[in-house]
């Protein structure tokens, strides 16, 4: 196992599509979602059901940790990393501002469409849904790969 150099992170960052939000309770548990992020403006992003509960983690205390690994079955190939941060949930103002969301989240997930229906149904005014964004501090990753094999990925 080796430390990654900062740009073989962002590499697993654009081809793995998904982590695990990890968080606290407002009583103090750890809590964890299965996360599809986007990165926009800088920011680590992904929409979240704002009445759930890491909506109400994120309100309580704004520090989270994002994990995206990506591993072989008997883990003799990984790398993965951790993204640490403040999150917040911004509101969204605009119709158009949240249909430009859902259409970077297909983008990213590269399924044109797979979102349609949500986005028309998040999309409409007096039903727009909060973007959870990441602001991230550090980062930091490990992996089995040799550096040599790292570098033709």
């Amino acid at each position: 196992m080796r430390r990654m150099a900062d740009d073989e992170i962002q590499r697993l960052l654009d081809e793995v599509t998904w982590g695990t939000l990890c968080s606290v309770t407002p009583e103090g548990e750890p809590y964890a979602i299965e996360f599809t992020y986007f990165e926009d403006g800088g920011d680590f992003c992904g929409i979240i059901n704002p009445s759930g509960i890491i909506a109400a983690c994120i309100r309580h205390q704004t520090s989270v940790c994002l994990k995206v690994c990506e591993s072989s079955r008997l883990s003799t190939g990984y790398r993965g990393a951790s993204l640490f941060g403040a999150a917040a949930l911004v509101e969204t103002k605009e119709p158009e501002e949240m249909a430009r969301i859902w259409q970077v989240l297909e983008t990213r997930m590269k399924k044109p469409g797979i979102f349609a229906i949500a986005a028309e149904k998040y999309s409409q005014p007096g039903n727009l849904l909060p973007i959870l964004r990441i602001q991230v501090e550090r980062r930091s990753g490990v992996t089995s790969w040799p550096e040599r094999e790292a570098e033709r990925k």
